[in-house]
């Protein structure tokens, strides 16, 4: 019984070290153009206010690097992936895209 209740724990530290490892790894990979079309619906919804202040710095920020990743994407808007209820066509998300990029993008 011993036996088993430590093979269990070990499997699960073993299931914890690989979810950690590819969450890791997938926040290193840039979100996709509805990501930033999300990002850009919520920056035009509070461009005029304290919060799209805030938001203007958080996206100069997050594009240092010229893309905004997983992990900066959850960082701005609190959620994991972009959400499967924003419906648009690609040509919106490609258009969006460009636009944080030519806003928030530094320029070297």
């Amino acid at each position: 019984m011993k036996k088993l209740f430590i093979g269990l724990v070990i499997i699960v530290i073993a299931l914890i070290i690989v979810t950690q490892y590819f969450k890791a790894r997938s926040y290193k990979v840039e979100v996709d153009d509805k990501g930033y079309y999300i990002l850009n619906e919520m920056y035009e919804h509070v461009k005029n206010s304290k919060a799209g202040d805030e938001l203007e710095i958080r996206l100069h920020t997050a594009l240092d690097d010229g893309i905004i990743t997983q992990a900066e994407y959850t960082y701005l808007t609190d959620s994991e992936l972009p959400s499967m209820a924003v419906q648009a066509s690609d040509k919106e998300y490609k258009e969006a895209k460009l636009k944080i990029l030519k806003e928030f993008k530094k320029v070297s």
